[in-house]
């Protein structure tokens, strides 16, 4: 009989973390709890690595003592080969692309769609086996969908692709304004404007779909 597959839950708040090892063990995963990065990544590094084959991280963005990107950056150190899927209630643009290029397998913005987080656990784990580079990163954008995505990018004007790539380098939409010459409230009005011709409902998952079409080039 298979092993279960389990999911390490990293959140500093107790009950949230709580409800999402609940909801996972009632779709049949295993899970283990931590309430802080130390306490994860020391209970990892003393683990057998090579029984983390069927398992992925669920990380909270900002907990104090280690921040999820800190915490990532020591398992990184550390060598342990892990998919890590970050939570995060803010979804702000810098840290979508930091946690990108640390290896993030995708990033959840709170509250969690169960279904959402179960095809993230799912898709994270099935890379485990295929993946030779230590990089857990969600390439999984099939032809279509990213077909249709650069056909929506050919929609935005010279502008509105300025800030696209303003967001994409992790600029915060002052820095945007300053470096094109223009109010902030103009950069306001080409994000959303970009956005409903990306037919995406966050600035974050728009540049997170810039960097996959990049990486599926």
């Amino acid at each position: 009989m298979q092993a279960k597959k389990m999911v390490f839950v990293v959140d500093d708040n107790d009950d949230f973390r709580s409800s999402v090892a609940w909801m996972l063990r009632g779709e049949g995963y295993s899970t283990i709890e931590f309430s802080c990065g130390l306490k994860a990544i020391t209970a990892l590094q003393a683990s057998d690595k090579s029984d983390l084959s069927n398992c992925c991280l669920l990380l909270d963005v900002r907990m104090p003592r280690m921040s999820g990107l800190e915490f990532h950056e020591a398992l990184n150190s550390s060598d342990i080969k892990i998919p890590v899927i970050y939570m995060t209630g803010h979804g702000d643009i810098p840290l979508t692309v930091e946690a990108m290029k640390k290896g993030a397998y995708t990033l959840l913005e709170k509250p969690l769609d169960p279904e959402q987080l179960t095809n993230a656990i799912e898709n994270s784990i099935s890379t485990h086996t295929s993946a030779n580079n230590g990089s857990f990163v969600d390439t999984n954008l099939d032809s279509e969908k990213r077909k249709n995505f650069l056909e929506r990018m050919e929609l935005l004007t010279p502008r509105e692709r300025d800030v696209l790539n303003g967001l994409v380098d992790g600029q915060v939409n002052k820095l945007i304004a300053n470096n094109l010459g223009i109010s902030v409230r103009t950069v306001e009005v080409h994000r959303a404007r970009l956005m409903k011709k990306l037919d995406i409902k966050t600035a974050s998952e728009a540049v997170r779909m810039v960097l996959l079409s990049q990486m599926n080039n």
